[in-house]
This record gives C-alpha cells, structure tokens and sequence, in this order.
C-alpha cells in the first residue's frame, strides 16, 4: 500500500491538481511511518 499512496501522491502532484488533495496521501503516508515507528519501538523493547 505505501507505494502506491506514494504513487498517486506523486502522480497528482505532476497532474497539478490542487495542493490539499495531494496532501491526502502524502498525510497517510506520513502516519503510516509515524505509526509503524512508533509500534516498531514499543514492541521492540518488549520482547
């Protein structure tokens, strides 16, 4: 999934569209890593 949120991000931002519907899928990406660091560290430290 993230590559292609990745993709579309990149695609809309070439296809000009406007700025706060590009932020949609980059905003998601950005939780994605946000969340994935932080359960990464809470977990890691667990076990």
């Amino acid at each position: 999934m993230t590559p292609i949120l990745g993709v579309i991000g990149f695609s809309l931002g070439l296809m000009g569209v406007e700025i706060w519907i590009v932020c949609i899928p980059v905003g998601i990406l950005l939780l994605e890593a946000i969340l994935i660091v932080m359960f990464h560290s809470k977990y890691n430290k667990e076990y």
